[in-house]
């Protein structure tokens, strides 16, 4: 039985684009696009196009992983101005998907043994230090992979997201700032955490591994 993993699929917009009519692309460069030509995918590249051009987004590019091969399929512009088509390497800002992937590393290596969920994080980041003393003690890799606790920090979300002006000293010297709310609470912090976590885990990069 093959199962199939679609990947998120990735939207660009700059304000002012328009879809044009009638200029799909189907060039995919080093990987295949024949898994669209099949009888179960082969309506829908033209239903993602109608969408697109319904809600003004000139472009996305579709992944599809199965059986370990990846299909990908262009659709629309990067930039309609110019009717440059969208590519299978256009480069995309994916924001908060790096939390799938985040997450997908964490649970890799819980998996393999080499990563506790219920660990307290601070067993992998001991310079982990919250106002709140007890919590920093009892914080697990699964309160962090659920929001549970409800961590935000502005000015590290701010350095670490937006400007890429974050240093590990910077980090830990504001932690210690991060308000609490001691319930679910979406933000980055969880997650910047847990990068960190996968890097003195596996010695590595967060983008290395």
């Amino acid at each position: 039985m093959h199962k199939n993993w679609i990947v998120p699929l990735i939207v660009w917009c700059s304000t002012g684009c328009t879809h044009q009519e009638n200029k799909t692309t189907t060039e995919v460069g080093a990987v295949s696009d024949s898994l669209f030509r099949e009888v179960a995918f082969h309506d829908l590249p033209a239903q993602w196009d109608s969408v697109l051009r319904r809600v003004h987004v000139p472009g996305m590019v579709v992944g599809v992983v199965r059986g370990g091969e990846l299909y990908v399929l262009p659709i629309g512009f990067r930039d309609a101005a110019l009717s440059r088509p969208m590519t299978s390497t256009t480069p995309f800002y994916i924001a908060s998907v790096t939390k799938v992937f985040t997450a997908q590393a964490v649970l890799q290596l819980a998996e393999l043994g080499d990563l506790d969920l219920d660990a307290p994080v601070k067993k992998y980041l001991p310079r982990l230090q919250l106002q709140d003393t007890a919590l920093t003690r009892t914080i697990t890799v699964r309160d962090l992979l659920a929001h549970r606790k409800g961590l935000k920090h502005w000015p590290i979300t701010l350095g670490e997201a937006y400007t890429g002006q974050m240093t590990e000293d910077r980090f830990y010297r504001l932690l210690p700032e991060a308000t609490i709310s001691g319930d679910f609470g979406y933000s980055n912090l969880h997650y910047t955490l847990l990068g960190r976590v996968i890097e003195a885990v596996t010695g590595t990069t967060w983008k290395e591994y």
